[in-house]
């Protein structure tokens, strides 16, 4: 209704307003067509291109269509020779827009395409550094790993005597957590200090700490996800005994950088009582409310 009052008001033929109704029917229908393929092409990550013989088809048809318009609704019978003009300007100025209009379809459609391929590219890709991250951190990460426990079986899980070097350490350690949990919490630190002082001065001791903070500090800072180095901490955690933690516990609670990361990544996983004191057993696993 809107063309035939449009085409009144500016005087246009029939055979005009027909072409308009035309171009607005086969628009709105390819319209609608296009949507619906593309709503059902939105949920999978392969989208194919248009089919080019569906579109060949499309615009011959309208063509003709066309043509046919201009034959059955002209006023008069159309002569080529003296009317070639007239006829050109009629299917011109009516097919154009619509070719136009599908030339852009396939146009949007192919963006789309390699919008898509161009993002499938760059997962893949992010997918193939991360597992090279992975690759290249699980072999520094075993080599520190391997290095810590062959420093423990060489000096600390020997048994002689029916007793190995980290229990015996250990249990020095944590001999007067009794003694010291009677005292004030501000002095326990202090105290407990001078008790193990005897034990984290020795050489042995201090490597042991520093290469198991080194690997802790190595999974802290590597570029891996979150949850894997949570794993990797673990491993470092099963690894080491109980007797061989309390060590390195008490030895790098001086840093405070040191005990913030045991403490994060949960390495310190001693019962209660085999700490040097309270205060030490507090700071690891807080006392419940």
């Amino acid at each position: 209704m809107f063309v035939i009052a449009f085409s009144h008001s500016w005087g246009l033929e029939m055979d005009m307003v027909n072409g308009l109704l035309v171009i607005v029917i086969l628009l709105a229908g390819l319209s609608l067509y296009f949507w619906l393929k593309l709503r059902s092409s939105d949920s999978r990550e392969d989208v194919q291109p248009l089919d080019t013989g569906f579109i060949a088809w499309v615009a011959l048809v309208f063509v003709f269509v066309i043509v046919s318009l201009f034959v059955c609704f002209g006023e008069n019978s159309p002569k080529i020779p003296q009317d070639i003009g007239q006829i050109g300007d009629f299917i011109g100025g009516l097919t154009n827009p619509v070719l136009s209009f599908l030339a852009l379809l396939v146009l949007l459609r192919t963006t789309r395409i390699q919008t898509l391929e161009s993002r499938k590219t760059r997962e893949f890709m992010r997918a193939q550094q991360e597992i090279l991250e992975i690759e290249k951190f699980e072999s520094t990460f075993f080599q520190l790993l391997a290095q810590l426990e062959s420093h423990c079986e060489k000096h600390f899980r020997e048994v002689v005597d029916g007793i190995s070097e980290g229990d015996k350490l250990s249990s020095e350690l944590w001999g007067r957590y009794q003694e010291f949990a009677e005292l004030p919490k501000e002095n326990q630190l202090d105290e407990a200090r001078k008790h193990t002082s005897s034990v984290t001065d020795k050489p042995l001791v201090i490597i042991l700490a520093q290469r198991a903070v080194r690997i802790l500090t190595f999974v802290e800072e590597s570029k891996i996800n979150i949850d894997k180095r949570k794993s990797y901490a673990e491993i470092l955690r099963d690894t080491i005994y109980p007797s061989e933690c309390a060590i390195i516990m008490t030895t790098a609670f001086e840093s405070p950088h040191a005990r913030a990361a045991l403490k994060k990544w949960g390495i310190v996983d001693l019962t209660s009582g085999h700490f040097p004191c309270p205060a030490m057993e507090f700071y690891f696993f807080p006392p419940e409310s």
